[in-house]
């Protein structure tokens, strides 16, 4: 018996020394995993980011359709410190929403969604949509026909999209009425920044444009950020720093914070209308 184990022992060093010096590819065997997308799929939206901050496009490279996308996985750009929460102008207090419950002869309070009475409905709704975070910001193209009109999703053709899941960057490439475009979008790995590369003729044609906008909250249960109206009094200014950046300020209700731009080469920045800025190459 001691001779049947001392041979298994030396067969099973002999394999581990072996394993050891076959060294995985790590790069292949994460890369043969990258993610294709060939069509305006709104189920195959992508995300770069870093942990505490993520961007997410369609199959242009940005977010360019985001009403097209509302309904399968939501363009946004989202960060851990952004959230918001509504104006409690009538005073509602979390004790309001509470009801007590019998657990085993000790009453224990939950919060609940009474439909009476209706201050209690009320500030139920109130503590469930506050704080809720917030789409920062919407960064897509403005693309145009040769005749002028407005480029939809389904004039969009040949794509080929890859997320290199190795580097992090998303590569696209799609054409509008034959002339491509190409787009690289990537993330810092620290900071709540996005990177975007683009190169086509129609920025010489100005068929091509860069947009910001910035939507309302809803505090609906589910907010696709694509509501780009509303009546509060939320404000927006753009102020440019030189001819290669500008910082866009954006106030709510208990949250203030900016996005900042930069980029090289020719350009000028334009406010469109309330939370709406167009870059023009």
């Amino acid at each position: 018996m001691k001779n049947s184990g001392n041979h298994f022992i030396a067969f099973l060093f002999c394999s581990l020394s072996v394993f050891a010096q076959n060294k995985i590819d790590r790069k292949a065997v994460v890369s043969r995993h990258n993610v294709k997308v060939n069509v305006v799929d709104t189920l195959a939206s992508l995300s770069v980011g870093n942990g505490s901050f993520a961007f997410t496009v369609d199959a242009m490279g940005l977010q360019t359709f985001p009403d097209h996308y509302k309904n399968g996985i939501p363009l946004g750009t989202q960060s851990d410190w952004g959230w918001d929460s509504f104006s409690n102008e009538n005073n509602y207090r979390f004790e309001e929403t509470l009801e007590d419950y019998d657990q085993n002869g000790r009453k224990v309070s939950y919060s609940v969604q009474p439909k009476t009475p209706e201050r209690a409905a009320k500030a139920t709704e109130y503590f469930r949509s506050n704080p809720h975070r917030l789409q920062l910001g919407n960064l897509g193209f403005e693309l145009y026909k040769k005749n002028g009109a407005k480029v939809k999703p389904e004039d969009i053709t040949i794509i080929d999209q890859t997320l290199n899941l190795w580097t992090g960057k998303i590569e696209s490439l799609f054409k509008v009425e034959g002339v491509p475009v190409t787009v690289e979008t990537v993330s810092h790995q620290e900071e709540d920044v996005v990177g975007v590369r683009i190169k086509s003729d129609l920025i010489e044609r100005e068929q091509l444009k860069i947009r910001l906008r910035i939507p309302y909250p809803t505090g609906e249960w589910m907010d696709t950020g694509t509501k780009w109206e509303g009546n509060q009094n939320y404000k927006s200014s753009l102020s440019q720093k030189d001819k290669h950046e500008a910082v866009i300020s954006h106030k709510m209700d208990s949250i203030h914070y900016q996005i900042g731009l930069a980029w090289e080469g020719k350009a000028e920045i334009s406010e469109e209308s309330s939370h709406y800025f167009v870059l023009q190459p």
